[in-house]
């Protein structure tokens, strides 16, 4: 079929029958088909089939259409009928050797930027025809759908993740284009009515492939720092509660009527609105910030109208939930350059960062919020200017600082499923049967220290047609397995409940503690209308005393989880290698 590329000079319909025909090869004969239609010749990338129909046929939904879906009916396949490893090569061959990813990112952009226009045409009358327009963006929806359904697929393997970061046209292109189309369907409006049964199924691709891509470092930092995403999966989030609370509408009726085709649609997995809000809810939770704030302050430099300021000591605090960090107390308009901490965890996309300046002792001046992605920067100098006071003549603050963020990724503790080498059961077993094989392996022994095996051989055989070796190969050895695993199991169940418990506790403990060093006077102070409402700590050994207990704690809560798992790892049966 693929000998000559005449077909791709025909008329759509020619193509499109050709299409259709390599579809169907595909789910009668998968691995021939794959072989024959992705098979890597000795020839350049322009002389590729697919990259010829795309090049050739962009404009064309419908050739377009059916093209990726057979690729997405490739991926689809069982692993049993094509093989993990024979999908993985090929996706990784497409995408390193044919350049495919930034094919689909082009016939992304290319498509949405059809859809808006075809959305505009119908929003402002300027449609020849209400019919034909929603028929053709009916068609544009189905190749941004297959388009996705594929980008999905691929981003579902950890492996082929660093390929999208490589990637430059998947930051300035197909993201941006995910988050749009997601913002435009998140509340189905402008939507054809004949797409509208498709609405959830898209949304959720989307979601996914977003999910999925997210693991990445760069480009979860890329989706974080989108306005337009926080507020589409803030939408989504509430949307199965508020729809069903809402009037329907063609829209949502629509996608009622056809729940029941949907969901078939999407592997059976209940109610679809359900679905989206917890895979936004997911995807939210997965671009929660966590790593590390440098902050090196250089100086302060202040203009204080007021006398009282002048000679007082000044510092600089910087905040962030729990986490805190202070300058020592200096006079203004000298060298400061102290580096402070701070840890942050679980932080959402419009955490703020505190930065408040202080008159000893610990008296708030002025203090702001600025947000936290402002400062996710490496090695930036910042310079920030703070006014207090009177209004026509204020006091100013300028403070000369520089920020470094290292972000860390969120890992779980882990607990190794499997016990020692020494307290399977199976060990023993496979050690006993070797010993045996050895012991009467030698010439002279071996005829009388294998007469019951082969009396037992010669019995089974006339009465099953099994031999000793069958039946331990079928039955004893996985069934030893298997008791082994399961018990691995229930062990590895106790030990993450015993784990989970202690971390419930200490951080009980932690937040009591935490309450009762944060003990605040409150006396009354002059504080001006730029400053946040503050409570005065206790100074001095107070402050000391806090540190010091917050620092036992922290020492505690590793010492009772490094004892109990290590207790744990010597205890017999129990026996797990714990990873924190």
């Amino acid at each position: 079929m693929l000998e000559s590329f005449d077909v791709f000079n025909r008329d759509a319909d020619a193509i499109g029958t050709w299409l259709n025909m390599a579809l169907l090869l595909l789910r009668q004969h998968p691995k021939q088909a794959v072989e024959s239609f992705f098979s890597l010749p000795a020839s350049n990338e322009t002389s590729w089939w697919f990259a010829v129909v795309v090049e050739r046929w962009t404009p064309n939904a419908n050739v377009i259409y059916s093209l990726f879906a057979i690729l997405a009916h490739i991926f689809a396949l069982p692993h049993n009928t094509l093989g993990d490893q024979i999908q993985a090569a090929l996706a990784e061959n497409l995408i390193a050797g044919r350049n495919l990813l930034g094919i689909m990112c082009t016939v992304s952009n290319y498509y949405h930027c059809a859809t808006l226009g075809s959305i505009d045409g119908q929003v402002d009358g300027s449609s020849q025809g209400p019919a034909v327009d929603s028929s053709q963006h009916y068609s544009q929806m189905l190749v941004l759908l297959e388009v996705i359904r594929v980008i999905r697929q691929w981003s579902e393997r950890p492996t082929l993740v660093p390929r999208f970061e490589a990637s430059r046209s998947v930051i300035t292109t197909l993201l941006p284009v995910l988050i749009e189309q997601l913002h435009r369907h998140h509340h189905g409006r402008d939507l054809s009515p004949v797409f509208a049964s498709k609405r959830l199924i898209f949304i959720l691709e989307v979601l996914l492939s977003l999910r999925h891509l997210a693991v990445s470092n760069s480009l979860r930092c890329f989706l974080v720092s989108s306005d337009k995403l926080q507020m589409s999966l803030k939408w989504l989030r509430c949307s199965n509660t508020r729809r069903s609370s809402s009037g329907s509408n063609s829209v949502n009726f629509t996608a009622r009527t056809s729940r029941v085709a949907i969901t078939a649609d999407f592997h059976d997995d209940g109610d679809l609105d359900a679905l989206v809000a917890r895979e936004a809810q997911n995807l939210q939770d997965l671009m929660l910030t966590n790593g590390t704030l440098t902050i090196k302050v250089h100086r302060i430099e202040a203009t204080f109208v007021e006398d009282e300021h002048r000679d007082k000591l000044h510092a600089v605090r910087f905040a962030f939930g729990k986490s805190e960090a202070q300058t020592k107390f200096r006079k203004h308009d000298v060298k400061i350059d102290e580096t402070l901490t701070l840890h942050v965890k679980d932080a959402a996309a419009d955490a703020q960062l505190t930065l408040e300046v202080l008159q000893k002792p610990k008296k708030s001046l002025v203090a702001t919020q600025q947000p936290l992605a402002d400062f996710q920067r490496t090695l930036l100098e910042r310079k920030m200017t703070f006014t207090f006071g009177p209004k026509t003549a204020p006091n100013t603050v300028l403070l000369y600082f520089g920020v470094d963020w290292k972000p860390s990724d969120k890992t779980l503790a882990t607990v190794e499923t499997h016990r020692p080498w020494f307290m399977r059961v199976s060990y023993y077993y496979d050690t006993s049967k070797n010993v045996y094989n050895y012991t009467t392996s030698f010439r002279v022994v071996a005829p009388f220290a294998r007469f019951g095996e082969s009396t037992a051989n010669t019995v089974l055989a006339t009465v099953s047609g099994k031999t000793l070796y069958d039946i331990d190969e079928a039955w004893v050895g996985p069934g030893l397995n298997a008791l082994d695993d399961k018990v691995d199991a229930t062990i590895s169940s106790v030990v993450t409940t015993l784990y989970n418990g202690q971390q419930f506790a200490l951080k009980k403990k932690d937040q009591a503690v935490e309450t009762a060093v944060k003990a605040k006077d409150y006396t009354t102070e002059r504080v001006s209308t730029a400053s946040s409402a503050v409570y005065n700590t206790v100074a001095g050994a107070a402050d000391y005393t806090k540190t010091q207990v917050v620092h036992a704690s922290s020492s505690t809560y590793g010492t009772v989880k490094g004892v109990a798992f290590t207790v744990l790892s010597y205890v017999p049966v129990i026996g797990p290698k714990l990873v924190a």
